[in-house]
Order: structure tokens, then sequence, then C-alpha cells
């Protein structure tokens, strides 16, 4: 990035107004704009607490906005060490160093630091150690005795010829030279060598660290796919914050600078890279309309220009242009641009797989909307296949296909599968992002959604509200990924019998979806169903009824009659009819069900079981017992069939003979209610 007078101004600005009210600090920001030059870095950073908290906190938290502004002094302090490591290199003969870092982690960062044992690490920040083991030693111990802490002491073995990682002795400019300090660079990577403790009565640790270099193979696999995924091929940046800032979630900062960058091209390649670029980040914003419009721009200005080599646009093009497509609704679309990307990106890299999940992976999500929950399963499997010998074991992508996986069983009931699959991709995700990312709010709602289901309230709510802590913080209000989160809640607070937030959560997620979708959109009908199901626990089936008949309406616009969420629409409509005496209604909806799951997910399945039941159950309040009799034994055959736990297989059993004792009971005259 190139830095002028300006992007000091700006940045003399910022910290003006974060330490307002302080005097003290104030004189010094005026100092550092009246005396800043390059190669002052490393001196501002050791004796100004205002640039170096500033500068580790924002590449901590990767705070998109702060390190726009500290970039230009970012880079002088990169650059600065990274020359006083060559001239270290030239004069050393050391083969071998030892550097020394004490801190403090919570008990949680000290799990996941052992269960990382022999993995890659990252230090996301400027990295302060000591060439003094006894200085390491005191910051450990010191750290120790904070509440909720574990002191670690880091051993950071380095071959000094290894360039990745300039670092350098910044003793002279330190307010402590007695701490003989080394500075590394930023985003130093090591590998976790070994874990031991110190003194296990005071909770201090020694952890040993190899410096990385840049031909160690894990860390050239996953830094290769990092830049494919955030890079469109014909336009290699590889340095390219904004894109960077669009891959870990910093959408509306990404979209910013976008924006600046395009009012300063004058180059046609640069026009389509950030056209294409503000198109995913409006997709990804949930600001469809506008994702559309970048797109066509984008399109417009390479037709218009008549390249001549357009084929790898074309390829980007339809693939981001699919998936579009697929977020809003138009599924036909989808699954053409789709198709079409694949075929390209075939034709023309027919030795080079790398991208070939990925693009599985769109049309498996494309398979999923429309319902086609088996063509899905099949396509995300192909896709986790492909990408075995592609993606590192740590990879997002590779988190993301464990999830669609994990969804898919959960909608072929398959709880089990879809849990362990959750569970793989949400470990994969709290190792690799900060914990606000907006994929990882997606994990937790995922989980939690299958939680519920099987009967886990408490463990749903623990990870709904994970999801929506990280959502309340990084998307707008009115985002339409904020939308299943609130619908979830809107499932889990009726199962602890608090119908009044239920209400509260849903009615948020309907005002999201009327704001952002079509009318006839599917999740608009999933609102409604929703609202039916909170009416129904509170025994008000008239209004659940309305609901449920709004939502089946646009799921039978929607959908083909093969898509599974028709089968729950007219199963929830069965439950209303039949509480409101509308048996012959109810029964109808019942035999579109059967008719539906029979072609979906086979003549045996266990669901198909729970609908004979409830024809069977309603045969019975219309007094036709025998074909009562003939539906609940149905019911029990397909029971029999299923390898259930003899718990469960014996209570099921016990429960449709209950059920028989009553229809018997009903043929001798006595009243079935």
């Amino acid at each position: 990035m190139n830095h002028d007078s300006q992007s000091l101004n700006t940045l003399v600005a910022y910290y003006r107004e974060i330490y307002a009210d302080k005097s003290e600090e104030l004189e010094s920001i005026t100092e550092f704009e009246k005396e800043y030059c390059p190669n002052k870095a490393i001196w501002y950073y050791s004796k100004s607490t205002f640039v170096f908290g500033m500068v580790n906190r924002a590449l901590r938290l990767l705070e998109g906005d702060v390190i726009i502004n500290m970039g230009f002094f970012i880079r002088d302090l990169h650059y600065q060490i990274e020359q006083r490591h060559k001239e270290y290199i030239s004069k050393s003969v050391d083969e071998h160093l030892s550097f020394y870092r004490g801190q403090g982690l919570s008990f949680n960062d000290f799990e996941k630091l052992k269960t990382n044992k022999g993995r890659l690490m990252s230090f996301n920040c400027f990295l302060s150690t000591s060439s003094n083991r006894d200085v390491g030693d005191m910051y450990a111990e010191s750290n120790s005795r904070s509440q909720g802490k574990v002191g670690v002491l880091f051993v950071i073995k380095v071959d000094p010829k290894i360039k990745s990682t300039p670092f350098a002795n910044i003793e002279r400019e330190s307010n402590y030279p007695e701490e003989a300090e080394v500075l590394f660079s930023m985003h130093s990577v090591f590998r976790i060598e070994d874990i031991k403790c110190l003194d296990e009565s005071q909770q201090v640790y020694e952890v040993q660290l190899t410096l990385t270099a840049d031909d160690d193979p894990e860390l050239r696999q996953l830094f290769n796919q990092i830049v494919t995924d955030i890079e469109m091929p014909t336009l290699p940046r590889k340095e390219d914050l904004r894109t960077l800032l669009l891959w870990i979630g910093q959408y509306d900062t990404a979209e910013k600078f976008y924006l600046d960058l395009l009012d300063k091209s004058w180059l046609l390649i640069d026009e389509v890279y950030c056209y294409m670029n503000l198109g995913r980040i409006n997709d990804r914003l949930g600001k469809y309309d506008t994702a559309f419009e970048y797109y066509a721009k984008a399109l417009s200005r390479v037709i218009n220009a008549r390249c001549s080599e357009t084929d790898s646009f074309f390829r980007i093009y339809y693939k981001q242009v699919g998936a579009l497509y697929c977020e809003t609704g138009n599924y036909s679309d989808a699954l053409i641009f789709l198709e079409k990307s694949l075929s390209m990106q075939k034709e023309l890299r027919p030795l080079d797989d790398s991208d070939l999940y990925a693009h599985y992976n769109d049309i498996g999500m494309v398979y999923y909307h429309m319902g086609k929950y088996d063509e899905a399963l099949s396509k995300f499997n192909q896709a986790l296949t492909t990408s075995k010998n592609i993606l590192a074991p740590n990879h997002i992508n590779l988190a993301n296909l464990h999830l669609n996986v994990g969804t898919c069983y959960a909608k072929l009931e398959d709880h089990t599968e879809a849990l362990t699959h959750k569970k793989i991709a949400i470990d994969i995700l709290e190792k690799v992002l900060p914990d606000n990312h907006p994929i990882l709010a997606n994990a937790y709602n995922s989980f939690a959604v299958t939680s519920n289901y099987i009967g886990n309230v408490e463990e749903a709510m623990i990870y709904c509200r994970k999801a929506l802590h990280i959502h309340e913080k990084k998307a707008p209000i009115n985002h339409p990924h904020f939308a299943p989160i609130c619908f979830n809640l809107g499932k889990i607070y009726p199962e602890q019998g608090d119908y009044s937030n239920a209400m509260l959560y849903l009615e948020k997620a309907h005002k999201i979806l009327q704001q952002t979708l079509p009318e006839d959109h599917e999740l608009l009908a999933l609102a409604y169903s929703s609202f039916g199901e909170v009416y129904v626990k509170q025994k008000v089936f008239m209004q659940a009824s309305l609901y449920y008949e709004k939502a089946l309406d646009i799921y039978e616009v929607r959908f083909s009659d093969d898509h599974l969420d028709l089968a729950t629409s007219y199963n929830n409509l069965d439950v209303v009819y039949c509480q409101t005496g509308k048996y012959e209604k109810a029964l109808q909806c019942l035999e579109k069900s059967v008719t539906l799951k029979e072609k979906c997910v086979g003549e045996n399945h266990l669901s198909l079981a729970n609908i004979y039941k409830a024809i069977g159950f309603t045969y019975g309040k219309m007094k036709k017992y025998e074909e009562s009799i003939r539906y609940l034994e149905k019911a029990v055959d397909i029971y029999r069939n299923y390898a259930l736990s003899p718990d469960q297989q014996a209570q099921i059993l016990l429960y449709n003979i209950e059920q028989y004792e009553k229809v018997l009971q009903l043929q001798s005259g006595i009243d079935f209610n």
C-alpha cells in the first residue's frame, strides 16, 4: 500500500479522537505528527504507548479500519526490522538462536495450545521476546498468579538464516534495555514442538516453538490455499489487504476501501476486480440487489472492452452469480450458472482440481435448497473427497464442507452423523478464525438447530446465544443471515416455556426477511411455520392454522412435489386440523405427506412410521377403526425394522400396543375420548 502525508494526518486525527481526554497522550501525538519519519518506526513503537498498544490490538483483533489507518506505520516498522535482520545475517556465524517470551494464557487458550502440539501457531502481532531466559521466566511466573491464567514460557528456536520472518534486537530503543528485547515482525509462524510443566503448583509451563521456513510443507499448503481463496486468478494481488479483509469477514471495511480503489482506478483490470469483489461483499452483507448490480457492471465492462482473454473472468462470474442466485431462491438459474462455471473449470484447467471442490459444494447448496437432500449430500461428499489432497486439515473451507454435510444429514434425520460433522466444523473454525467471525456464528447456529431437535435444549441455547452474540456485533440488524438465528431462538424458547421471547425473535426474523427477500421466498414460509409452532404449543390452534396455511401457499408455489419441506408443512397442518376437529382435511395432508416421503426417502423410512401413526390416530378419532389398525400396524412394522436400542424399541412398541387396545375398546362400544 502507498502512503503519503495524508495517511499520517488521518492517523493523527484518529489518535486524537481516541485519546481526546488524555492530555499526556495528546502531547505525544503532536510530537509524533511533527517528528515521525520511517527510520524512527522502531523508536516510536518502543517509546510511545499509544502506538504500541494500538498496533498490536488492531493486528490481534483484526480491526480493519485501524490496520488501514496505521498501514504506513506497520509497513515502516516491518521494513526497519527487516533491514536490521539483513545486517545481522551478513555478520552472524550463529547457526541457531533461542529467544524467550513469558506471558499468561486463559485456561481455554492453553487447552487449545495443548491440542495443537506438533501443529502451527501464529502470533498476530509484532512479537516481543528476550534473549535472556530469566526475563521470560519472570513474566511467565508473574502471569501465573493472575486469576484464570496459566503462566507460559515460550522458548523459541530460530535459524537466523530464515528470511521469511525478520527479527531485530531493539535494546537501544527500549524503555527497558535490561530486558534484552528482540522484536519479531508481525504474523510470525511457529511449530509447537513440545509442552512441559515447569511448576505444577504455580501453573507455569514451557512451550517449545520452532520458527518455520517458507518451505515448511504445512505452511506452504495453507498459504497456497488461502491465496487461491482470496484472489481472482486473473488479477493476482498477493498482498491486497482489501481482499484479506473480505476473506476474514470485515465486509463493511473492505467495501469502503474497494470503493476508494474504484474511484482511483483507470485500468480495466482494476475496475473489473473492484466490481467483482464489491459484488461478493454485498452478497455477504445480504444486499442482494446491489450485488447483482456490481456483477452486471463487471460483465458490461468486460463485454464492451472486447477483451480477447475472457474465459477466466466468465468462469468466476458464473460461479459468483450462480451462488447469488442460490441465495435469492432462483435455483434453476443458479444451477445453470454453476454448471457452466464447473464445465469451464474442467476445460480451462483439466489438470488442476484445486477449485473443483468449491464448485461441487456450490451445486450441492442449490440441491439442498431445492429439497433434494440425497443429491446435495452426494455433491457435498464429492467436494469433501476432492478436497482431501488440496485443503490443509485446519482450512476454513474444509470446515464449511463438514458443516454442509452435517446439515444434509440433519434433513435426512440422521442426527448422529449431523452432529459429528457439525462438531468437526466447529473444532476447525474455533482454531483458525477470530471469535467474532460470521462463519463461526453460522456453525454455532447450525449445531444448535440439531441439538434442539434431539432434545438437548440447554446445549442448543448456549450455541445459539454464541451465534447471536457474534451477529449482533458483526452484521447489520437487518442482515438475512441474522434471521436463521432468530428462527432458532424462536424454536428453543418454547421448549423452555418462554413464548413471549419466542415471538419476539420470530417477529425480528420475519421483519428482516420482508425487507430483504421476495415475498414468496421459502425463508418467509419458514417464518410462518415457526409462528405456527409457537401457537400450537400455546394451544391457539386457529391462529396456528392461519400461519401454517400461509407457509403452505409459498411452499406449493416454490417447490416441486418431491421437496421434504413441503411434507413437513402438510404434517404441521395435520396437527391443527386434528385439534380443531377437521379430520378429513388432516387426512388429506397426511396422505400428501406420505406420497412425498416415499418419493424422497423411500417406503420404510422412520419418518413414515410417524406419519402412519398419525393417520392411524386420526382414523381412530373418526371411529374408522379398521383403517386405524391398518396404519398403526404399518408404523409398528417400520419401527421393528429400524436399528433402535432395546429401550427405545420397547417404548415404541408399548406405546403402539396401548393404542391398539384403545381401538379394540372402541370396537366394543367404549368411547375413544
